[in-house]
């Protein structure tokens, strides 16, 4: 039983003794770039670049990005489907696709263009079952049941020429022979297409055979067909000859085989090793050979001449026959369920191992001396799995890396690597977290054995060939059992009496006495008591110098040394006879070592120290301290020194943590060491180094926390090693390495030993190619195209030439070494424009922005995926073009103009000279003429408002004869009239200025018009014409500024009705469109003339003439007017006329009111358009509720106004209800206001001295008067000057000429609007009063900022004195800048009441309050509030509250 056992144990390790190939793998999916997860097909085209097809289109790798081409929106890539079934490359480098559905296509890598083949005809409909490429450019598409599509590639132009073959027969196969002639196997017959023809030449039609397979030998070609038969055809007398075979059935493989003999394949009835000298055959089969396979053969493949691999119709079946031993061999490899794509049956890649796949699944690596096959990774349920063993594609590529994709989605990347690193390991199956194989320290002894320190306190002894011996105990014995000495070595020594020492961490020196097998063990520890003890437990290195002295390096006690020879055992240190030894900058000490030239150096974890070895006695001993300081460039780069190493060649190299590789460059006179540091920046994989060997050739091996440096020292130049090249994850460890006997490397590691002969390692010499993958212009890719800088992509573009717009790109490049792509570096050098090569490191682009106009040449180069740089350089020529103006042609221009205009100077000068003056001259009467009018305008003004005003209050306010009233109103009317003339030319004038702005709002256009026309209807029936509208019966909407459009319809039935003579009509039509609302005014006047109709627009144009040839009056203003406001509405007007027959005026709005720009200001609300009327039309509303009567004592008015006249006038119609003052400027109206404190002024603005403007500002600026309500009165209509008056505080800005009805209501309104706010300080002291009788005050009632702060200042004044019987208005008066009258009135115009009344109105709320919080007496509150006499107090409350203080508690 026990023996059974073990030769089961022995099975099972001889099963598992095959080790899988040290490869590096990499997964690429989705998120990597790929357009889809599943790969159908991998090639790889003639440059190197890789092509992956998959069921969403085919991508490009460059090793760095994936870049997908598929049929999209706005792309030239016309596939009929993107799911691709496979991928082939030709000669001529174009890729042929084979889509789903069964369509071929041609994608061309250089316009990243596809198109179907055909690209038009019958052969478009026709079903693809497969894609065959031959080496003469010629490629065949195998159709289902159709024949075959040869498709001819012009080698000029790469043009494609179709053409079909047996179009009624199944194509089987296709090959070409030798001689370049096209050999088609149907099911009924052979085509052969000679070389350099297009006819093809039938065997074997109608003879019932189907034809399967094809071989080609020296002198014969052979057919295998589906009847056990082999045709075969003489190349010399192209005659048949038929081959009889002793099976049956389709032969469907024809194979060569050694010894000149042949393999014949039949799909279910064996195969047969045929020698056609000696026309022997033997055949294989289920009746002579067991091991045959029961399914059908489906396919052949000959491996190295020496086996025949066969494709078995069974899942997982590997089948092969050896030529040499006649030995079938049968086996069934386990698989995943589902279906997968059939590919060869063996694969060797460049390692020499053998990849296996049979059909159906079951990647695995074939083990040639064990006889079986070993699943990759992806055996079934097994615990290493990491790939299903089912594949959809797989591809080894020229460096031999393999590609797959698997069921897994995906794409897998393996990297087979040289097993040129290895690692030993005391429990192989311990993982890299745990201490089991955590090597701290390594040592080889005399024995040439290695002495090796775990992190898990062992110590370890393996043989020269790294087995191990076993680990060392506390007797003192090498063995596999008992109980270990646990210690963490740190550091191990042999000295000159072949003692072992051994530095541990915590543990102090041992010290080991060979004694026959065993050890005696002596150790040697810290002592507080003794002086001569070791100075610390923490002991991390040993050595011994050339004078038998031993070192020791303790972390926290210094540096102490024994003599071996020293009976007393003493350890000199800083406690005794090391007084010397910088023990404050340096107790925790690394290493010690020596170097070539007698000194001893020591690394610290502050800097480092050296001394001469050779000394007498100790306490003589001159230590060097050398502190790091990064900052200067000689000096010691980092304080943390890990090693120190001497080299063969004297030299002297200090490793740091975090401060890179030093070298002793120089001593000075003084002591002072000068070094010279590399690190990261030349190529030094980390500036954390842990230690430092040196092989035969002077090259230094430096181990970093993750990573191996070779330090070339001749070249200055570093080769690094990562995880890429070891074949796993491996992290070294400090302080731990050795060289054997045998030159090769030990370093410590969490994988155990890692161990190397330095002479194996050899860095990779291959150049990889350099593609340029994209380019980008303003950060945005470039597609390629004919309208694009790229009519071809980036790596076939031998110039790129563009624009000066477009002198802001980016170039994408990546150098196709597969192998280790993040390993790769760049650099690039744009020549021209850059002073030298930028090394960018991994960087995969080079952007340029603002890059001037001129011819460049961008270069390119890179090292492999070893770090090694390689002559690889890629050029690609760039020239930016010149803007048009920076060319020789317009340089040419330049000149030519330049001499044209120096010969016309003279004439044009001369001519602008004559015609110069004229035009100035006509300008200036131009605008003399349009500032005189606007001018005259304003001037107008008062004069009109002298006329207008006293003539209203006439024909409103004194009775009058109807013969009068009707020569008054005629008067009245003309009036009007001149007003709107002179309003008409100030309008223009502010379109001339950009200073009239539109108000729009919707308008309800019929209603509108009819209003308009309503001022027209007594003229119409004066002049009996007849006047009507014609509009739709809907109600129709147009967005519109009221005024101005009322002002476009008045001006034109003006002109109507004034050219238009008697018993004729004037008409207004309203028609729509779909975008318009069009507007006609038709009359039946004189018309104009053809001569005049292009000019009636322009300013100042009289075009009116009688049919009699008299002139009519006409300003030319208006319809100029009308042509500028349509503008504004983003309108048109056109006229048509016919002289003596009439004219039609046709205004064209837009709908709605998107087409107004964002400044026009909108009214949005209600729709209904008031009737028309001018401002001096409206009166206020009459609010009656909570009306303040004007008291009795008549309200003080002062009239600013410089015109004698008009001031008179003003006076008049005020004299009645108020009391009037008067001043004739804005000066002395100001200093009037100051001292007879009015009611109200009203102010023109345009005065001599001081103007309107100016006085309402030093009004609203001076608290005296502040309070005060002021009207200006101006002939300024526009906004900007309302605006300003109002923005300084005017309450109301009236234009003249005015109403005087209006200009009277507005006074009395304001007045009565200043009456209620001061009833809002009279009874907003009351809360009763406050929630329940309060005025409303409207939106217009306003107090200024001065204003506001004068009350809520006297407010509080009062409130703080409340309880102040004794205060007095002149204790208050103290508190305001102004005099007791100002004072007194400004109170009486801001509350309506006097000072003294207001205080007690303030204190008998403030009472109310008390009394109906009921928590004082009514005495207490009356003293409370300031009244000294409680009667008295009594009696004034019953007058305002109409009750008694104790009557108003209890209500």
């Amino acid at each position: 039983m026990r023996n059974n056992l073990l030769l089961f144990l022995l099975i099972c390790l001889s099963v598992n003794s095959y080790s899988q190939p040290k490869t590096l793998a990499m997964h690429y999916g989705s998120d990597s770039g790929l357009s889809q997860n599943s790969i159908t097909s991998i090639v790889q085209d003639k440059k190197g670049v890789l092509w992956f097809s998959t069921w969403d289109g085919i991508n490009r790798f460059d090793g760095n990005l994936f870049k997908s081409f598929k049929r999209a929106k706005g792309n030239h890539i016309y596939l009929t489907n993107n799911h691709i079934k496979d991928m082939k490359v030709d000669t001529y480098g174009y890729i042929w696709l084979l889509t789903r559905d069964l369509r071929a296509h041609r994608f061309d890598p250089q316009t990243e263009s596809a198109h179907q083949v055909p690209l038009q005809g019958s052969g478009t409909e026709l079903n693809i079952e497969s894609i065959e490429l031959f080496p003469n450019g010629d490629t065949w598409l195998i159709t289902e049941d159709h024949g075959a599509m040869r498709v001819h590639t012009t080698p000029d132009n790469h043009i494609l020429s179709t053409q079909t073959y047996l179009p009624r027969q199944k194509v089987n196969l296709i090959r070409q022979d030798e001689g370049s002639n096209t050999w088609l196997l149907t099911n009924n017959g052979i085509a052969c297409i000679r070389a350099g023809e297009d006819t093809p030449v039938s065997y074997l039609l109608e003879s019932g055979r189907s034809f399967h397979s094809f071989l080609e030998r020296s002198d014969e070609i052979l057919f295998g067909t589906n009847i056990g038969e082999v045709v075969r055809f003489q190349k010399k007398s192209k005659q048949l000859t038929f081959l009889k075979l002793p099976v049956r059935g389709k032969i469907i493989a024809l194979d060569h085989a050694p010894e000149n003999k042949l393999l014949i394949t039949s799909e279910s009835k064996g195969f047969i090793v045929y020698n056609p000298d000696t026309g022997e055959m033997k055949r294989f089969s289920r009746e002579n050979c067991p091991q045959y396979p029961v399914n059908r053969i489906l396919s052949t493949y000959i491996y190295k001449g020496k086996e025949a691999w066969f494709e078995v119709e069974k899942v997982g079946v590997v089948c092969f026959f050896d030529f040499r031993t006649q030995q079938l061999t049968y086996q069934l490899i386990k698989t995943e369920n589902g279906t997968t794509a059939r590919l060869c049956p063996i694969t060797e890649d460049i390692q020499g191992n053998e990849w296996v796949y049979p059909y159906g699944g079951g990647l695995s690596l074939f083990d040639r001396k064990s006889h079986r096959f070993v699943p990759f990774y992806n055996q079934p349920n097994a615990p290493n799995q990491k790939y299903s063993n089912k594949l959809h594609s797989m591809f080894f590529d020229s460096q031999g890396n393999l590609w797959f994709s698997s069921h897994s989605k995906g794409l897998e990347k393996i990297t087979f690597l040289e097993t040129k690193f290895f690692t030993a390991k005391t429990l192989p199956r311990s993982n890299s977290r745990t201490l089991d194989n955590d090597v701290r320290s390594i040592y080889e002894d005399t024995d040439h054995q290695l002495w090796v320190g775990f992190k898990n306190e062992y110590i370890r002894l393996f043989d020269s060939k790294l087995n191990e011996i076993g680990y060392l105990t506390k007797e003192g014995i090498i063995t596999q059992s008992g109980s270990p000495l646990q210690v963490q070595a740190y550091s191990f020594i042999q000295d000159k009496e072949n003692n072992l020492w051994i530095a541990t961490k915590g543990e102090g020196v041992l010290r080991l006495k060979k004694q026959g097998n065993s050890y005696s063990i002596t150790q040697f520890k810290h002592d507080p008591a003794n002086i001569y003890s070791l100075s610390h437990n923490d002991a991390y290195h040993l050595y011994q110098d050339s004078h038998n002295r031993i070192w020791v390096a303790t972390f926290g006690g210094g540096l102490n040394f024994i003599d071996p020879a020293d009976s007393q055992q003493k350890f000199i240190n800083f406690r005794n006879e090391l007084k010397a030894y910088p023990i404050r900058q340096c107790p925790q000490t690394r290493q010690v070592t020596s170097d070539k030239k007698g000194n001893i150096w020591v690394g610290t974890t502050n800097g480092a120290v050296y001394f001469s070895e050779n000394f007498q006695d100790a306490e003589a001993i001159e230590f060097h301290h050398i502190p790091g300081n990064p900052m200067e460039e000689d000096a010691l780069s980092s304080n943390d020194v890990h090693w120190i190493y001497a080299t063969a060649a004297k030299d002297l190299y200090l490793a740091t943590f975090g401060g890179g590789l030093n070298r002793l460059t120089s001593m000075d006179k003084t002591g002072s060491p000068h070094f010279k540091s590399y690190t990261t920046k030349n190529g030094l994989t980390s500036d954390i180094i842990y230690t430092i060997q040196e092989d035969k050739k002077g090259n230094l091996w430096l181990s970093t926390e993750d990573r191996l440096s070779k330090f070339i020292p001749q070249e200055e130049m570093f080769e690094n090693y990562n995880d890429n090249n070891f074949g796993f994850r491996l992290r070294f460890k400090e302080g731990a390495c050795s060289t054997m006997h045998t030159g090769q490397f030990v370093f410590g590691s969490n994988h155990g030993i890692f161990y190397f002969h330095p002479d194996s390692i050899h860095r990779s010499s291959y150049t990889p190619p350099i593609v340029f993958s994209g380019l980008s212009l303003f950060n945005k890719p470039v597609q390629v195209g004919e309208n694009s800088p790229l009519k071809k992509c980036l790596d076939a573009t031998n110039k790129l030439v563009l624009t000066h717009k477009e002198n802001n790109f980016t170039l994408q490049y990546a150098a196709l070494d597969y192998r280790n792509a993040e390993g790769i570096q760049y650099a690039y050098y744009l020549k021209g424009f850059d002073k030298g090569w930028q090394v960018v490191g991994k960087q995969h682009t080079a952007s340029y922005n603002n890059l001037p106009k001129g011819s460049y040449t961008f270069m390119v180069k890179s090292t492999n995926g070893d770090g090694i740089w390689v002559d690889n350089v890629r050029e690609l020529q760039i020239e930016v073009l010149p803007a048009f103006w920076e060319t020789s042609m317009a340089y040419t221009l330049y000149i030519i103009g330049a001499l044209l205009i120096i010969l016309l100077l003279a004439h044009i000068r001369f001519t602008m000279y004559r015609l110069k003056n004229k035009v100035r001259i006509e300008q200036q009467i131009t605008n003399i003429k349009l500032r005189f009018f606007t001018d005259i305008s304003h001037e107008f003004r008062t004069p009109l408002t002298l006329i207008s005003a006293p003539l209203e209050y006439v024909l409103h306010n004194v009775a009058l004869p109807e013969e009068g009233k009707k020569h008054l109103a005629v008067v009245k009317r003309n009036t009007d009239r001149m007003l709107s003339l002179i309003n008409q030319i100030l309008d223009f004038r502010k379109i001339q200025n950009n200073k009239m702005r539109l108000v729009i709002q919707d308008i309800r256009l019929t209603d509108f018009l009819g209003r308009i026309m309503d001022n027209f209807n007594g003229m119409a029936q004066e002049k009996q014409i007849e006047f009507r509208m014609e509009a739709p019966d809907k109600e129709l909407h147009l967005w519109a500024d009221v005024d101005k459009l009322n002002k476009i319809i008045f001006n034109l039935l003006s002109n109507a009705f004034k050219f238009t003579p008697s018993h004729k009509k004037v008409n207004i039509i309203v028609k729509e469109d779909t975008d318009h609302l069009i507007i006609e005014v038709k009359d039946e006047g004189i018309g104009i003339s053809q001569d005049k109709i292009n000019f009636i627009f322009d300013r100042f144009e009289s075009w009116t003439e009688r049919a009699s040839g008299n002139p009519v009056n006409s300003s030319g203003i208006g319809l100029s007017l009308v042509k500028k406001l349509m503008n504004l509405h983003q309108g048109s007007i056109e006229v048509q006329s016919i002289l003596g027959k009439g004219s039609t005026f046709t205004l064209t709005f837009l709908k709605g009111r998107s087409h107004y720009d964002e400044q026009t200001e909108f009214i949005v609300g209600d729709t209904e358009i008031k009737e028309y009327k001018s401002e001096e039309s409206l009166m206020l509303p009459d609010n009656t509720e909570n009306e303040v009567s004007i008291p009795s004592e008549p309200k003080k008015l002062l009239i600013v106004e410089d015109n004698e006249d008009l001031r008179s006038f003003l006076k008049d119609i005020f004299a009645k209800d108020y009391m009037p003052f008067e001043a004739d400027n804005g000066q002395e109206g100001f200093e009037k206001a100051i001292e007879i404190q009015p009611d109200m002024i009203i102010s023109d603005i345009m005065m001599p001295v001081k103007n309107g403007i100016e006085l309402m500002k030093d009004i609203r600026d001076s608290i005296e008067t502040s309070h005060i309500p002021v009207i200006l009165l101006t002939a300024k209509s526009d906004i900007e000057s309302k605006l300003e008056g109002l923005e300084y505080g005017a309450d109301d800005y009236i234009t003249k000429p005015f109403n005087t009805t209006y200009l009277k209501a507005r006074v009395a309104n304001i007045l009565r609007t200043r009456q209620k706010l001061s009833q809002l300080y009279c009874y907003g002291q009351s809360e009763s009063t406050a929630n329940s009788e309060q005025p409303t005050i409207e939106e217009e009632t306003t107090m200024t900022a001065f204003d506001r702060h004068f009350m809520d200042k006297l407010t509080q004044l009062i409130e703080i004195h409340l309880d102040n019987g004794e205060l007095t208005v002149d204790d208050l008066v103290k508190e305001f800048p102004m005099g007791r009258s100002t004072f007194n009135n400004k109170v009486k115009a801001l509350t309506g009441m006097a000072p003294v009344k207001f205080v007690q109105e303030i204190r008998l709320n403030k009472a109310g309050e008390l009394i109906r919080k009921g928590e004082l007496s009514i005495a207490q509150i009356a003293y409370a509030v300031g009244f000294n006499s409680s009667h008295y107090f009594n009696r004034i409350f019953k007058q305002k509250f109409g009750m008694s203080p104790t009557e108003y508690s209890q209500s």
